[in-house]
């Protein structure tokens, strides 16, 4: 059940919203992370809800976000961010259930017992050399063999009519 001021009129309550920053730690994070190239994918989940509008359609219902809060250490910039996954849904109130409670936007978050760290890895020079020649070399085999089998199937073709004229 809803808590709140119980002399709202719950059926004249529109708890629709727009959020407009909505984050842990750091306000300045998503400015950090700009600047210090973090992966847009990882960006995406810094402040997924800004700028989000919820809106309620009906009389007696109320939205309802649930937030998972993940940790992220990005090694070697020695900075903290907190990622977030939302899902929201629409809880509609009973209209039956005790006079004057009042329908109310919730927040309700799970910070992870685990933490993410993000590596940036490079590959020498050499391995892409071999990545290189092997697809070069698997792409001359396939073409070898596909020329072989035509060669085969049109020799086979060729004898086959010789023999039948």
């Amino acid at each position: 059940e809803a808590f709140g001021n119980e002399n709202v009129n719950p059926a004249l309550t529109n708890v629709s919203h727009q959020i407009h920053h909505f984050s842990f730690g750091d306000t300045e994070a998503p400015e950090y992370a700009k600047k210090m190239n973090i992966p847009r994918d990882m960006l995406a989940h810094i402040t997924p809800l800004d700028g989000k509008k919820f809106i309620v359609e009906r009389f007696h219902e109320a939205p309802q976000h649930y937030l998972k809060v993940v940790s992220t250490h990005v090694h070697k910039k020695g900075q903290v961010f907190y990622q977030l996954t939302h899902t929201d849904r629409t809880r509609k109130l009973k209209r039956e259930s005790k006079e004057g409670v009042a329908p109310q936007a919730r927040f309700t978050w799970d910070f992870s017992p685990m933490s993410v760290v993000v590596k940036a890895k490079h590959k020498p020079w050499y391995e892409f050399v071999t990545s290189l020649c092997a697809i070069l070399g698997g792409t001359y085999t396939i073409v070898e063999l596909f020329s072989g089998a035509v060669g085969s199937i049109g020799s086979a073709v060729k004898e086959a009519m010789g023999k039948a004229s």
